[in-house]
């Protein structure tokens, strides 16, 4: 969010960070450009421009291997087998899709030919472990805005009734602070600024990112690696090589790939080019 306030030359720009990633319709009006997800309706809505910018998010659930529950590889694939999302996926509207891959689409890297899911489907056909006992599902609080927390909760307590919540706020070393907290699934999702695989990927190192606790020392230096390839093709099937060996081990699920983002810009404002190329990197100054 942003508000822009007249100078001598052009506008400063004064930014405001939200907790949940998402505003009250209600508080618009304090803001000259924003991004983030509306709750609730507002006639303040009609002073503002909206369009849909490539900006492709995917939200994930990732097992805690480090729990006793989670250690199996055949019980992790038996559970993401046993999860189904597409309720999840109609609380976003027409800004949520289902994903076909590990990455969203548009990313260096993604297939529409995936096999991702192939592990997981192959699985269906066991009890799940511990099925009367509580289940802790944590999310980001940055990841998952209040308006769609319920529904992540509906799908997981489909297989686990007694589902308990616990909230990450703090980004910083989210993956530790989810297994330090012993908890058995976290929802999070990632983007790239440079729509490259190697962000998504990144969760996988040996990084405080590292949300499953499975720790592969080839893998982390394959992925590290994998930013010496020059060449676009090469580096490509690199990373398929890498997606299929996180695949078989059964750690993450996608969720929901949402592509687009809406944004809201005050009438009477405009910002040449926005959308052309990553938002992070759109140069302010040009918004007039």
């Amino acid at each position: 969010m942003l508000r822009l306030t007249p100078i001598s030359q052009g506008r400063s720009i004064e930014f405001f960070l939200g907790r949940d990633n998402q505003l009250n319709s209600e508080n618009i009006d304090q803001f000259d450009l924003f991004d983030l997800r509306l709750v609730g309706t507002s006639e303040n809505l009609s002073h503002y421009n909206s369009f849909k910018i490539f900006d492709p998010t995917q939200i994930y659930l990732g097992l805690n291997t480090k729990s006793e529950r989670w250690k199996s590889k055949k019980d992790r694939c038996n559970f993401f087998s046993k999860l189904r999302p597409q309720h999840v996926i109609t609380q976003y509207g027409e800004l949520g899709k289902l994903p076909v891959d590990f990455l969203p689409s548009g990313i260096l890297g993604y297939s529409a030919q995936s096999t991702f899911k192939s592990p997981y489907l192959a699985a269906n056909n066991s009890q799940l472990p511990k099925p009367n006992h509580n289940f802790c599902l944590s999310y980001l609080t940055l990841s998952v805005p209040k308006q769609y927390r319920a529904a992540y909760f509906e799908m997981i307590k489909e297989l686990y009734p007694k589902a308990v919540p616990l909230e990450i706020s703090v980004s910083k070393h989210f993956g530790k602070s989810f297994l330090d907290s012993k908890c058995d699934a976290l929802i999070v999702g990632l983007k790239s600024n440079y729509l490259d695989a190697y962000e998504y990927l990144e969760m996988f190192s040996g990084t405080d990112i590292n949300f499953t606790g499975h720790s592969d020392p080839l893998l982390s230096k394959e992925i590290e690696m994998s930013q010496s390839i020059k060449d676009a093709q090469q580096r490509v099937a690199e990373y398929r090589r890498i997606i299929d060996k996180i695949s078989d081990s059964c750690l993450v699920y996608p969720i929901v790939t949402i592509p687009m983002k809406e944004i809201y810009i005050r009438k009477g404002l405009e910002a040449p080019d926005i959308g052309k190329g990553p938002l992070n990197e759109y140069y302010l100054g040009n918004v007039h």
